[in-house]
């Protein structure tokens, strides 16, 4: 839904995100789960970001409407930074 929003309203997203990060711990993480469209096919980017580790994830490919997903998670043993 991000592509959605006004420039103003992505922005205003981001600085809540940017302004959050911080804030998390171990104890108190954040996640930031994504579907989003990017120009490439097929579906959707499926994406994660963690905090307080600061990673960002290819999850994989999804359908727009959740009707297939294309797992490509990295190895859960391999370090996400």
């Amino acid at each position: 839904m991000w592509q959605y929003l006004s420039a103003a309203d992505q922005a205003r997203g981001e600085q809540m995100l940017i302004a959050a990060g911080p804030k998390a711990s171990r104890d108190t993480p954040l996640a930031h789960l994504s579907i989003e469209y990017y120009g490439q096919r097929p579906g959707a980017a499926l994406r994660l970001r963690l905090w307080p580790e600061g990673a960002e994830i290819d999850l994989g490919r999804v359908n727009f409407y959740s009707r297939w997903i294309n797992w490509q998670a990295p190895d859960p043993a391999t370090p996400w930074n």
